[in-house]
């Protein structure tokens, strides 16, 4: 297991441990409250009771499987965090909470879940919870490609993965300092930025980490070498530091957008950037538009679009 997928799973795994028993009581305390107007002691100590046998019971599993080879994964953490809702359901039919009306698909799916508690995903554990899976998957998806592509041998023993997670905005400047050294070692495939830096940076400041989703790459001494900007369903920038090319980050980074966006993605790229429309087609995106120049550069640039199939 690499280095980066053991420190996300064990990263997943302590996130669960806290946040599953804490949603199970959380949960029924809800679905108490809005049957009945208030929780009752009895609700109360039935929510405590399911969120301590979760605890015991399901999470060790949880941490038996992120901490277990890829390849030995039988079921996923989503599928046993599922498996914690009967906990629930038990309390709120002992306490007589009414059954809710579903519609036909969620009943044939979840016939036994009278109350509606199946997570869709692991956010809805919240929101640092939804954030560490994304990573994990990345991480994992990240491996699998490296071992079923004859690459793993190929991985340096002795320079750690980068790890990936949401950006702060207290790395501005590194975020825009990754971008620029970026673009200016992209010429002439793509034409350099009509704006100074000064003002890059600003936008940066301004915009891109003030109103955007941004996520980064994060090396073992804390720079930052890759960055990821999500906006609606853009992938809006994605950059790597040059001397941290052709080692999967941009991969991985790709993961997390698909992640985060699983109704689709678009974005653009230059024409003349075909390193970029390779790696992007390799990654399943598919060409949908291309103009002349619509765009402050003037270059000639294509449109890409990834639906998940």
């Amino acid at each position: 297991m690499s280095s980066s997928l053991a420190e996300a799973a064990a990263a997943l795994a302590d996130e669960l441990d806290a946040s599953l028993p804490s949603w199970i009581r959380g949960t029924i305390e809800q679905r108490v409250e809005a049957a009945f107007g208030a929780v009752t002691p009895e609700a109360s100590k039935g929510a405590r009771d399911a969120a301590e046998r979760v605890r015991a019971e399901i999470v060790p599993r949880i941490h038996d499987l992120l901490g277990s080879d890829m390849d030995a994964h039988r079921t996923t953490p989503q599928a046993l965090v599922r498996q914690a809702v009967p906990y629930a359901t038990a309390v709120l039919r002992g306490l007589g909470v009414p059954e809710l009306r579903r519609d036909a698909f969620v009943s044939e799916r979840f016939p036994d879940d009278v109350y509606d508690l199946t997570p869709a995903s692991l956010a809805a554990l919240g929101e640092e919870t939804g954030e560490l899976a994304i990573i994990w998957g990345a991480a994992k998806a990240h491996e699998h490609r490296l071992r079923h592509s004859g690459q793993a041998d190929a991985r340096s023993p002795v320079t750690p993965e980068p790890s990936l997670r949401r950006a702060d905005i207290g790395e501005v400047q590194a975020i825009a300092d990754v971008w620029l050294r970026s673009r200016a070692a992209s010429v002439p495939a793509i034409p350099l930025p009509v704006h100074g830096d000064s003002d890059i940076r600003a936008w940066f400041s301004d915009v891109v980490l003030a109103t955007r989703e941004v996520w980064v790459a994060e090396a073992s001494g804390g720079e930052i070498v890759g960055v990821l900007v999500l906006e609606h369903g853009w992938l809006d920038q994605l950059y790597l530091d040059p001397g941290w090319t052709n080692r999967g980050i941009g991969s991985r980074l790709v993961d997390i957008a698909k992640a985060r966006r699983p109704e689709g993605l678009d974005l653009w790229t230059f024409q003349a950037n075909h390193g970029a429309r390779r790696f992007y087609e390799r990654h399943g995106f598919t060409a949908v538009e291309i103009t002349e120049g619509d765009n402050e550069e003037g270059a000639p640039d294509v449109r890409y679009r990834w639906r998940r199939s």
